[in-house]
């Protein structure tokens, strides 16, 4: 028994943990590259995962040396810049870590509230400021013609409402090089009582 958990739900989580239970089973003396197979038609994640990706994956199982451990921390290590191309005209969407060494013709750094950048964590010492400009400058200069940052008034934050402001470090950079737009959303009353037309 689980506390606070209705009955139902303790089933729900029992099947689950027994169906993970004899998949570990089934899977145990297979290769990594029957592992991934046997996953792949017995759960869900063809839906989850594009076809393409999972056989580059598969692929990559193929190495005799790699033992599931060590194929696991390759793949951790696999950032979005390994799988970037710059002649893919779509929108790439990573970390300002990983953007260190790329350029794109335009650049949308997100979040940009104080708390965030710098990152505050709650309980943890200071962060080091100076490490967290620079890697803020590494993100504006991956831009090559046009640069935007955004950020909240507020947001929601474990269900309730904060007040957010602007990262001081957008304070730090030249008026003069800063043009400001502010989104105005306003709420549209739904009509009622409206006849549909046919045609």
């Amino acid at each position: 028994p689980v506390d606070g958990m209705s009955r139902s739900s303790q089933k729900k989580l029992y099947d689950f943990i027994n169906k993970i239970s004899k998949i570990e089973k089934k899977i145990k003396d297979l290769t990594i590259e029957e592992k991934l197979l046997y996953l792949s038609e017995k759960t869900k994640i063809k839906d989850i995962i594009a076809e393409q990706v999972l056989n580059d994956i598969i692929i990559m199982t193929r190495n005799p040396d790699v033992k599931s451990s060590d194929f696991l921390s390759s793949i951790a290590l696999h950032t979005d810049t390994d799988i970037y191309s710059s002649r893919a005209e779509k929108v790439s969407l990573m970390t300002m870590h990983t953007a260190k060494g790329l350029e794109f013709p335009v650049v949308f750094i997100a979040g940009c509230e104080d708390g965030f950048i710098p990152m505050k964590k709650y309980g943890d010492k200071e962060p080091d400021i100076e490490e967290e400009r620079r890697l803020f400058y590494v993100a504006m200069t991956r831009a090559k013609e046009r640069l935007y940052f955004t950020y909240a008034k507020k947001r929601r934050v474990y269900g309730k409402i904060v007040a957010r402001e602007a990262s001081p470090f957008i304070n730090d950079i030249e008026m003069s090089l800063i043009k400001h737009e502010e989104s105005h959303f306003k709420k549209t009353k739904k009509k009622t009582g409206v006849q549909l037309k046919l045609f």
